[in-house]
């Protein structure tokens, strides 16, 4: 919604449980930028699930910048909270008749939709895509919009879309798994997805339906199969390699992730080294380092490992889980040279990503306990399972890090 930094950065440390750093920083441009400052207080606000409050902040932003496209969609969303729909659309709508483009028309969508409005919500989000025909939002709201409508097959094409576009989301893929869930949980799942495949699909369509292919499966047995284990698991597998083949870069970085997920890492190797003679952006270039990071350290190899994590921190300090596995490294060492360098490396990555990454988070608490930092070790051990929602590996590891430190 927010062409804004500061108000994008204020909700990634948010949504890494860092209130008191999204706090600090909302401060920080009180004086210097006014509009930033209120539309951070209203993401501050909406965060306490205080209703009147951002309505207060997203008028005071109105006021500072009346023909901002962006104060009217904080509007807009400011106005659906505290229940007044038409009021919440209308604004939207001036945000989209001040010129906020295709971001202000799928804010706009996203109301109409929420508002049961699914009709509507379809020829706005067209018009965003008339203008940026890769807007993720747009599209993952379009399909959104066609399955509420009972338009299944556009749906379907429409989410693989915001999947080719946006591929680290994972939203496209579990809103298609949950499409096929509904006509008959798992296993009709399965049976209907088979029926939507006859023919040949576009090429984005068949790989984001390879994917639903080889997650439904891990659902149905709870796990998915070792190589040579299930005929048809290693099928599918293979066709999704060959389908991947065929996309962007980004796109098959995405699917090795999802390949290691599934513990084939022999297929998730394959696919990464398909890119090794292409010309690829820096931060695709870090994943790739990244990645052979993890194949290094599943052979043993922690030199390898390290280099690969380290050169994927120098391309692109966004990479958390990179820091992540190369603290972890460095914290099975004894010595002071190893906490120099995770402090070192703590000090690179990118703040509001290192919020918003539990691995990395739940690493660098240990590193605080080894160093008599505990008031702050704690501090990392609650905001990892408040990301968790004391669920998953790292938030169960945390809950008994703070039964040790005598904080749970």
């Amino acid at each position: 919604m927010s062409e804004h930094p500061i108000p994008d950065r204020v909700a990634r440390l948010l949504a890494g449980a860092d209130l008191a750093g999204a706090t600090a920083l909302v401060e920080s441009v009180r004086q210097s930028d006014p509009l930033s400052y209120e539309l951070g207080q209203f993401s501050l606000a909406a965060a306490r699930q205080d209703e009147v409050a951002c309505m207060a902040h997203a008028q005071r932003a109105q006021s500072i910048a009346p023909t901002s496209p962006v104060a009217h969609d904080y509007l807009a969303v400011a106005h659906q909270m505290n229940g007044d729909r038409d009021a919440a659309v209308a604004a939207a709508q001036q945000a989209v008749a001040l010129g906020g483009g295709a971001k202000s028309r799928a804010s706009l969508g996203s109301l109409l939709l929420i508002n049961d409005r699914a009709a509507e919500a379809v020829t706005v989000l067209r018009q965003a895509l008339a203008e940026d025909a890769r807007h993720a939002d747009a599209l993952l709201l379009l399909g959104t919009a066609y399955a509420k409508l009972g338009e299944y097959g556009d749906a379907i094409s429409t989410w693989a879309r915001a999947f080719d576009v946006r591929p680290e989301d994972t939203r496209p893929i579990r809103n298609l798994m949950d499409m096929f869930a509904d006509v008959g949980r798992w296993m009709g799942a399965i049976a209907a997805l088979d029926l939507s495949r006859r023919g040949t699909p576009p090429a984005e369509v068949e790989l984001a339906l390879d994917l639903v292919q080889v997650n439904l499966v891990r659902l149905v047995m709870e796990r998915f199969p070792a190589r040579k284990e299930v005929e048809d698991a290693d099928g599918q597998t293979d066709k999704l390699l060959k389908s991947a083949a065929r996309r962007p870069a980004r796109v098959r970085l995405s699917v090795a992730r999802v390949l290691l997920d599934l513990d084939r890492k022999e297929e998730a190797q394959a696919l990464v080294a398909s890119l090794a003679k292409e010309p690829l952006a820096a931060e695709d270039r870090a994943i790739v380092r990244y990645l052979e990071g993890v194949f290094a350290e599943a052979r043993k190899d922690r030199d390898a490992a390290m280099d690969a994590y380290l050169d994927a921190l120098e391309l692109s300090n966004l990479r958390a889980d990179a820091c992540a596995n190369a603290i972890s490294l460095l914290l099975a060492e004894d010595g002071a040279e190893a906490l120099r360098q995770i402090e070192s490396l703590l000090a690179h990555v990118d703040e509001a990503h290192k919020a918003s990454s539990p691995e990395l988070l739940f690493n660098e608490a240990i590193y605080f306990t080894r160093v008599g930092r505990e008031v702050e070790a704690r501090r990392n051990f609650e905001r990892v399972i408040i990301i968790g929602r004391g669920e998953g590996g790292a938030a169960t590891m945390a809950v008994e890090a703070l039964k040790r430190l005598g904080g749970g």
